[in-house]
């Protein structure tokens, strides 16, 4: 039931997906995750046969035209390669997948949640509280070193990101699940 509540929070809570945006994606890949960092575009790309042992899931994060880094580097299948997680909140809830290359840990996770001070009034209307945060989480060794949030903006596409796709493909059952929190960086207003 909570992989619904998060699914339903995580689909209405997003604007609607742009026809024009930007990701790095191909035509005949599932666009899983996109988004624009401002300067950089942060893509979760699959192929249309993806499950936990066939097909890929890949991680593409550059400019227009460069990519900087991609994981992994040749496409293959994301059993041992990706873990994914849910977050649970007061009023909301979240996704994450998390890999790990060279020491480095990367989070990219999408969250809504009630977050701020407000919140916690006796004048709180719920609707004004929910906020998304999304982004890309980098520690090193375990210590935090990169806190890249994304934009919902035109670019933004929240594809099938979250706990009912980790399942179709095969992903969620038996993961190795890594605890995450959201750094304390996302939540500045």
């Amino acid at each position: 039931m909570p992989a619904l509540v998060i699914a339903f929070l995580l689909a209405f809570s997003s604007p609607a997906v742009a026809a024009s945006a930007y990701t790095h994606c191909n035509a005949n890949e599932i666009v899983v995750y996109s988004c624009s960092t401002g300067s950089h575009t942060l893509s979760i790309c699959a192929s249309p046969d993806i499950s936990k042992n066939q097909g890929y899931l890949q991680y593409r994060y550059g400019t227009r035209g460069k990519l900087e880094l991609v994981y992994p580097e040749t496409p293959q299948p994301p059993a041992g390669l990706f873990n994914p997680g849910n977050l649970m909140f007061s009023g909301g809830g979240g996704t994450y997948l998390q890999f790990k290359k060279e020491g480095y840990t990367y989070t990219v996770f999408s969250a809504v949640g009630k977050w701020g001070k407000s919140c916690f009034t006796q004048q709180e209307e719920p609707q004004t509280c929910l906020r998304d945060i999304d982004g890309v989480a980098v520690q090193k060794d375990g210590i935090e070193i990169a806190n890249i949030p994304c934009k919902q903006d035109a670019d933004y596409v929240p594809g099938q990101f979250g706990p009912e796709f980790w399942d179709k493909i095969g992903l969620g059952e038996g993961s190795s699940q890594q605890e995450f929190d959201i750094p304390q960086p996302f939540f500045k207003k």
